[in-house]
């Protein structure tokens, strides 16, 4: 960071300059001194930088923003670019060649790798054994060179040290910058890969297109919260033993404040199970019969009837962007939500195996409930879209057009 920021011809008007697209570290040393500050978790310091003992941290919707993952992806380019880097070592290019050359069958397209690619376990199986490798020199070996932003140290001097007009005259184009970057700088990826080969935390993925996947740890939010004197975690969907798994403690640790349920009688939650799960993948046959029964609402009450499906199906709305968070509903008194909203299960998968220890089987019955849970959620958010409890005196229904067991009384038709 200090380099990056010391090269940048904009690094004067970012520490003292004010107004927009100026001042972005003078801002952010001003509002880090404010007694109240309202930021994504992202971009807080570390705390080791920024005592936070005596804070209260409050986190709004932490089932969404609350990460313990961090993902990168690999292309075959990519591939290629450590190869070349690695083989002007040959003591340890041999190594890793092992790895590296069950790679390229994997990645180079010459492979069928299967309609959903491969996920952790039959990736591993198909990956030799790295035990004996040390990580340490291998490292060193990768470790990013950003030197071409210095572009002054052949002359002795670094670029940082320059004034302002002087420090513009030696700069190069961004884009001249960028393209260094993307020839120069290799991705770190490949002691990650090995680290989790040799049974460290993370998992990995392969899909069909021979993008490889490396899921690792991201202490980040789970520091910041550990590092603060109270946390507060404001969310109406996500449950306690979902949320210890994301702090890595015991669930009794969490005190649940629940705010009354309101009567809400006058809203009905009708579920139509029998066109199975209604996934993005649709047949035929089961288009025809969506369609229909999403036109049977609509024809009941046109004007105050509205639809929720996935974005490539998308009527009045999108799961995930218009089913949570949003006050588009209040005058409808029909929604019609169509499918059962899944994350990729890949992503799913991940988070679990990073916040529970172990990548899992299919039939996992910890991983089959905690993919339940995801998706309960998501339905719950959308069923408050309609804010029923605000509108006693309107009758209201929700159609759930899913097979999905629900957790809650429902009319099924």
């Amino acid at each position: 960071a200090n380099l990056i920021c010391g090269t940048c011809t904009a690094r004067e008007a970012c520490i003292n300059a004010e107004g927009p697209g100026y001042g972005y570290l003078n801002k952010r040393r001003n509002t880090l001194g404010s007694p109240l500050l309202r930021a994504h978790p992202d971009s807080l310091p570390d705390p080791e930088d920024y005592p936070i003992e005596n804070t209260m941290l409050i986190w709004d919707e932490p089932g969404q923003n609350f990460q313990v993952k961090q993902s990168v992806t690999i292309t075959f380019n990519d591939l290629q670019q450590t190869i070349s880097g690695l083989i002007a070592y040959p003591e340890i290019f041999p190594l890793v060649q092992p790895l590296l050359t069950a790679l390229l069958p994997l990645m180079d397209g010459s492979e069928n790798l299967g309609k959903y690619g491969l996920n952790h376990l039959a990736l591993k199986a198909k990956l030799p054994d790295m035990d004996g490798v040390k990580l340490g020199e291998l490292a060193q070996i990768l470790m990013p060179n950003l030197g071409f932003l210095n572009t002054t140290s052949d002359y002795g001097i670094d670029l940082a040290d320059l004034p302002k007009q002087l420090r513009k005259k030696f700069s190069e184009r961004d884009s001249e910058m960028a393209e260094q970057a993307r020839n120069g700088v290799c991705k770190q990826w490949l002691v990650p890969l090995i680290r989790i080969l040799q049974g460290g935390a993370g998992c990995i993925q392969l899909s069909r297109y021979g993008l490889l996947t490396l899921n690792t740890p991201n202490p980040r939010h789970r520091d910041l919260a550990q590092a603060a004197q109270a946390n507060v975690f404001l969310d109406a969907t996500l449950s306690r033993e979902d949320l210890s798994l994301k702090l890595g403690c015991s669930p009794d640790e969490i005190l649940v404040v629940r705010q009354a349920v309101p009567d809400t009688q006058n809203l009905e939650v009708i579920q139509v199970p029998d066109l199975g799960r209604v996934g993005m993948s649709r047949g035929g046959d089961q288009l025809k019969r969506i369609d229909a029964l999403a036109q049977h609402y609509q024809d009941l009450d046109p004007e105050t009837t509205s639809l929720i499906d996935f974005k490539q199906n998308e009527r009045d709305g999108a799961w995930w962007r218009d089913s949570r968070g949003v006050n588009d509903f209040l005058n409808v008194q029909t929604l019609v939500l169509i499918g059962t909203p899944c994350r990729n299960l890949n992503d799913l998968a991940a988070e679990f195996a990073i916040t529970s220890g172990y990548y899992p089987e299919d039939d996992d019955p910890a991983f089959t409930a905690f993919i339940d849970r995801s998706i309960l959620a998501e339905i719950h958010q959308a069923i408050g879209r309609l804010r029923a409890h605000r509108r006693p005196e309107e009758s209201l229904q929700v159609v759930l057009i899913s097979n999905i067991t629900m957790d809650i009384p429902v009319k099924q038709l």
